[in-house]
């Protein structure tokens, strides 16, 4: 529940593994869960997206992770859903 602890471990977690596109996912769902953290949320999703969550089978679809419910309006989080089912589909195929 103490959103800062998990934001600043994942901060932490991205300096021993820069680029860590789990870790940027992550970072989006807890700024996400945060008042007036809606820049920070569509920036972290942005960056998961650029660094490659789209090859995480894993995942679920990000529209439907209820973390992520308060920016999933947002027109800049929906250009880089887009963008990751893009690349989704593209991994798909090769």
């Amino acid at each position: 529940n103490d959103l800062q602890a998990a934001v600043d471990n994942f901060m932490n977690s991205l300096k021993q593994n820069p680029q860590d596109p789990v870790c940027a996912y992550n970072l989006s769902c807890c700024f996400a869960l945060m008042q007036d953290q809606t820049d920070a949320a569509v920036r972290w999703f942005e960056l998961c997206v650029r660094w490659g969550i789209a090859a995480h089978d894993e995942l679920d679809d990000p529209a439907t992770d209820p973390d992520l419910a308060s920016i999933a309006q947002d027109e800049r989080f929906q250009l880089a859903l887009t963008e990751l089912r893009t690349q989704r589909a593209a991994h798909e195929t090769s």
